[in-house]
């Protein structure tokens, strides 16, 4: 028609017909529905084509390391199935790390460099296996981030780990850098089709910020309990264990206010503090300020038993806590405890009854609690027993077949 013909373009508009029948919009195809469906094709693909593929995404550096505790620990996670691992940490070279089913990847480069090729391994490995992966990842954070993009180029579900108690409010304030990551967790974790925590208190510290329920699946862990330990010489000074990382998270200024009010009260003790840390040089001041040179040592990190031989009592003055390993452990090696109200407490230990339970900073109770297990023989005792006991229930074969069973396996 001519551009310019105005009568030609009015009455080719009059003879265009008028559509009367109502077209139907076609359903949105969510990314929500499609996984609901994709974990249904797993399922059944796994019934007739195989175990399933997981890809998972961390910061583990131990993944890479065959002979690691890390790697044990994923070992039996993998059962029949494939586990393939992709390592966020930074690596000299390029590696890969493989035992039976199990595979890991590490990265070198820069943190952007090592994030995008992250992302690519884990679109090649969902490739090889399409219809039988699934993607999770062990923080909501970074390696969250990876995993969700992954998940929703290739279009499978994401599960997402959060081990930390990173919502509770302490880890948000320690830093700015920590205040962004909040925000890129808690888009992670909404996102998410599944969310598993290691504590009951995780998952209200969830709720409390959108997370939904129904979606949070409760999984504590499974620890590799001391066992066979060769108890130390007896002494007449009670010897405390703080095995941690030497971080503001552990509350270490807070213990050695506590040791210094026990040194005020004329109080027999001894505590050691095992590990490692960017607060090392900040806490041999803080013993030499407050006297107590005599009273308490700094460890270099030791390894399993060697922690516990020579311990009669652990204490954990953490500020919060996913989970809180080194609590069962004590319990399982028969050392009595004393910690701070986060994490497993309250779940795994009972307070009160497996051990003796304080507020998050307080010194002043810390230090009565650290007293009482000391001058109250009987009850500490007691506590040691109900603790060793309790402890059986989470040791890793025990409880891996509970989970197993838990999740249909």
């Amino acid at each position: 028609m001519p551009y310019r013909n105005q009568q030609a373009w009015v009455q080719a508009l009059k003879e265009v017909s008028v559509r009367t029948k109502e077209e139907i919009p076609a359903a949105t195809w969510s990314h929500r529905a499609m996984s609901e469906r994709v974990e249904g094709v797993l399922v059944e693909a796994e019934r007739k084509e195989g175990p399933m593929q997981t890809l998972m995404f961390s910061f583990d550096r131990a993944l890479l390391d065959t002979e690691s505790a890390s790697m044990r620990r994923i070992q039996d996670l993998a059962g029949e199935g494939m586990v393939q691992a992709v390592v966020l940490s930074h690596f000299k070279t390029d590696e890969i790390a493989q035992v039976d089913h199990v595979t890991a990847y590490g990265f070198s480069g820069s943190g952007f460099i090592r994030f995008y090729r992250a992302i690519v391994q884990g679109i090649r490995i969902v490739n090889a296996v399409p219809k039988r992966t699934l993607v999770t990842a062990q923080d909501p954070f970074i390696a969250g981030a990876a995993a969700y993009l992954v998940s929703r180029i290739k279009n499978v579900p994401l599960e997402v780990q959060e081990h930390g108690d990173f919502y509770s409010g302490y880890w948000k304030k320690e830093s700015w850098k920590n205040r962004c990551l909040s925000l890129v967790g808690r888009f992670v974790l909404g996102q998410a089709e599944r969310v598993r925590v290691v504590s009951d208190r995780v998952k209200e510290y969830l709720i409390a910020v959108g997370i939904k329920a129904e979606k949070i699946e409760v999984i504590p862990v499974a620890v590799e309990l001391p066992s066979g330990i060769v108890r130390g010489g007896g002494s007449d000074v009670f010897r405390f264990v703080v095995p941690c990382r030497f971080v503001e998270q552990k509350g270490l200024d807070v213990l050695l206010k506590a040791a210094a009010l026990l040194k005020q009260e004329n109080v027999s003790f001894h505590l050691s503090i095992i590990g490692r840390g960017p607060l090392l040089s900040s806490l041999h001041g803080m013993i030499e300020s407050k006297g107590l040179v005599k009273e308490v040592d700094i460890q270099d990190w030791k390894e399993g038993n060697d922690v516990w031989r020579d311990a009669d009592g652990f204490v954990m003055s953490s500020r919060y806590e996913g989970f809180g390993r080194t609590v069962l452990e004590a319990m399982a090696s028969k050392v009595a405890v004393v910690a701070t109200d986060v994490g497993c407490v309250g779940s795994v230990l009972r307070p009160g009854v497996d051990g003796r339970v304080v507020s998050i900073g307080n010194a002043e109770e810390l230090a009565v609690a650290m007293k009482a297990t000391i001058v109250d023989k009987e009850s500490t005792d007691r506590m040691i027993a109900s603790a060793y006991e309790r402890a059986k229930d989470f040791h890793r074969p025990r409880l891996f077949m509970k989970n197993n069973a838990l999740a249909g396996v």
